[in-house]
């Protein structure tokens, strides 16, 4: 559902773990996507994709989040 509403082809998504998040390869795209569990998570994704998007703007080599 989250895929069609960004946009994206989930079809033949590959699990690559389960754990605290599920962790899916999407094939239509070059992108990893993690869902997690709960939305008791939500503060700490937030978190997540705020320094990851400082690195990004830092130039620093690491994962970019979307």
């Amino acid at each position: 559902m989250v895929c069609k509403a960004a946009g994206l082809d989930a079809g033949g998504a590959e699990l690559l773990r389960l754990g605290e998040n599920a962790i899916y390869r999407l094939r239509s795209v070059p992108l990893v996507a993690r869902i997690a569990r709960t939305v008791d998570y939500l503060p700490a994704i937030e978190t997540e994709v705020a320094v990851a998007r400082w690195l990004e703007s830092a130039a620093f080599p690491a994962v970019r989040a979307c």
